[in-house]
């Protein structure tokens, strides 16, 4: 479900915040809410290293604007649709890269160039989204009118052509975003920061990305940082709060026509690989994932893939800083299962939760402007900031 110059050695940093607007009688996971404006920061612990104590100070003290939702927008399913169906950004061009992948595959990368080219953000999408999506274009346009340069990859079979080799991706499939990783970080010079985003989905596999690797390896490829938007945590739950009324009938509906299409097509291409009756008689995402994505990837089961997948209980692992935007009133996410600062430990993970903005919405103005896309935009512009200053004092 749910629907990819300065070297920085060891990154000893922690801080761990939250933001959260208020609303009456409503509860966020963990947080008690005194201060003003329903701003709320949670205890933060940093250890210093000399050679980075600037990017400390600037991660510590990124402080999230307040979300205002626009008026007309308050409800979460309106949210929802408004963000998939509001003005969104166009004009935006892009260069297609096709990057072929061990396996005899492919999956397509969208590149927006801005500024001076040294910080790229590599940005991944949602499940049955793609990289022209009106949630890329959004987050594309707030982070290039910051100067940076955003490669929007898509996943596999999600950029308009067939993906003709067996396994397309999941929640937790990061092989492509490590390809595409290691390809971009050699070309680039050395004082080229790299950035890492994501969406629902998306956001899952960034996070498990970063998760699964050291400080020492995250240097080598020249990530400085990562912005998160919706994160998908505890599946199980997400998976039956989507199955559950009008998100049943509309977003849940959605997805699985989608994915049932393609899986379809799939069996076309490998007949004995794909149970077809299977896929043809699923009628929730959880029996899709459990006839077509656990086999086809390895696991027992849909929930076993599910629990496998969890970026929640990785948080504590994450070695750059990382900022997690979710709303509250999310109707693809339980509120509950949103991790705290005690599971969040030590990392340089900073957790923004907001009273409402629904699963990607987040609308804040007639224009379609997007809170969480301006949000990750301003912290990838805060580290940045820090990271040429920091160059240039070393000069």
């Amino acid at each position: 479900m749910f629907g990819a110059g300065c070297v920085v050695e060891s990154l000893h940093m922690a801080f761990v915040g939250s933001m959260v607007m208020p609303s009456a009688n409503k509860q966020s996971p963990s947080f008690t809410r005194t201060a003003k404006r329903g701003v709320v920061e949670i205890g933060t612990s940093v250890q210093t290293d000399d050679r980075y104590q600037l990017a400390m100070k600037a991660a510590k003290s990124f402080k999230p604007s307040p979300f205002r939702p626009i008026w007309w927008l308050a409800n979460h399913h309106a949210q929802t649709i408004g963000g998939m169906v509001l003005p969104h950004s166009e004009q935006l061009s892009f260069d297609r890269e096709r990057v072929p992948t061990r396996c005899g595959g492919f999956f397509d990368v969208d590149t927006h160039h801005s500024g001076d080219g040294k910080s790229i953000v590599i940005l991944y999408h949602g499940l049955e989204s793609t990289s022209r999506g009106p949630h890329t274009r959004r987050i594309t346009k707030s982070l290039a009118c910051r100067g940076h340069t955003v490669a929007a990859m898509n996943f596999r079979g999600c950029s308009g052509d067939v993906n003709t080799t067996l396994h397309d991706y999941h929640l937790g499939f990061t092989d492509d975003l490590a390809t595409y990783v290691q390809i971009l970080s050699s070309r680039v010079s050395d004082d080229t920061r790299i950035y890492l985003s994501g969406f629902s989905l998306g956001a899952n596999v960034v996070l498990k990305f970063l998760a699964e690797r050291s400080a020492e390896e995250l240097a080598k490829f020249k990530i400085f940082g990562a912005a998160v938007q919706c994160v998908p945590f505890d599946p199980v739950a997400c998976q039956a709060k989507l199955e559950r009324g009008f998100s049943r009938l509309v977003y849940s509906r959605r997805f699985l026509k989608s994915l049932k299409k393609k899986a379809i097509e799939k069996s076309k291409l490998f007949p004995s690989e794909v149970n077809l009756k299977l896929i043809k008689a699923a009628r929730t995402i959880a029996d899709f994932d459990h006839a077509y994505i656990a086999p086809m990837f390895g696991f027992e089961s849909n929930t076993d893939y599910y629990r496998k997948n969890d970026t929640r209980p990785l948080l504590s692992r994450i070695n750059v800083p990382t900022l997690v935007v979710n709303a509250l009133d999310d109707p693809f996410i339980e509120e509950k299962s949103l991790p705290n600062q005690e599971e969040v430990g030590k990392a340089p993970v900073k957790l923004v939760y907001t009273e409402r903005g629904g699963h990607l919405g987040f609308i804040q103005s007639v224009r379609g402007e997007s809170y969480a896309a301006a949000q990750t935009a301003r912290f990838l512009e805060h580290l940045d900031g820090l990271h040429r200053g920091s160059s240039e004092n070393n000069r």
